[in-house]
């Protein structure tokens, strides 16, 4: 499974402090084996909260644990749910080219409320599609200098501005991310996938207890403890 969680890292809001991923998911699974919780999170991509998962729970009481120990909502997919939304992402073309604007595909997923059924539909930040009742289809637009490099004095927010598009748009609380960050956290869950297909035959599942016995998150994010029970064109 793959888990987003909101505001975390590079996609948070600016002025927090910011930790590298390696330590967040070293003290996630110090506090998940602690609770003899049966999921660990194995792996992620980029610093903005992309998390690979290995649980025996469903996807929505694995998504409530993670964001009760980040304090921060998450959502958590099937990697071919992930992968569906990524390809369907990738074979809408883009809007209409306009001059010194670069349009860059992605896709918002819901942590909370319901795309329902709507047309597509465009803001200054961006042109979106509705794909199902948990997905949005995004391209996000991004103001370029003539040098055609990103314009830094023009920012529209980035991912965060798109996700709280469709926010408004449906209620609840979405994510977003692009396709660059997707193909990354799909292929780490790949590369996972071969590796226990090539030892499956070695029964060492066992989880190491990293780093010794912490319960804390480096000041960003403090743990919850103890956890609940619980084609076309545009």
């Amino acid at each position: 499974m793959i888990a987003f969680a909101v505001n975390i890292g590079n996609l948070g809001p600016a002025g927090l402090p910011r930790f590298p991923m390696a330590q967040l998911l070293e003290d996630l699974n110090t506090v998940l084996l602690a609770r003899c919780e049966p999921m660990r999170v194995v792996d992620f991509f980029a610093q903005t909260g992309n998390f690979v998962l290995e649980c025996s729970v469903p996807a929505g009481h694995a998504a409530h644990r993670i964001a009760r120990l980040l304090d921060t909502p998450c959502t958590v997919l099937s990697v071919d749910q992930v992968s569906v939304a990524t390809t369907a992402a990738r074979t809408v073309p883009p809007p209409a080219p306009e001059p010194m604007i670069r349009w860059t595909a992605g896709v918002v997923f819901r942590v909370s409320g319901s795309a329902g059924a709507a047309a597509r539909w465009t803001t200054r930040t961006a042109c979106f599609r509705p794909l199902n009742d948990f997905t949005v289809l995004a391209w996000k637009r991004d103001q370029l200098t003539s040098r055609g490099r990103l314009d830094s004095t023009r920012r529209s927010g980035g991912w965060g501005a798109v996700s709280s598009a469709v926010a408004r748009r449906f209620g609840g609380v979405w994510t977003a991310r692009a396709i660059s960050t997707l193909d990354g956290v799909l292929m780490r869950a790949e590369m996972i996938h071969e590796e226990r297909m090539r030892t499956s035959g070695r029964h060492n599942n066992a989880v190491q207890r990293p780093g010794g016995s912490r319960c804390s998150l480096s000041g960003r994010w403090p743990l919850r403890w103890p956890l609940d029970n619980e084609g076309e064109t545009w």
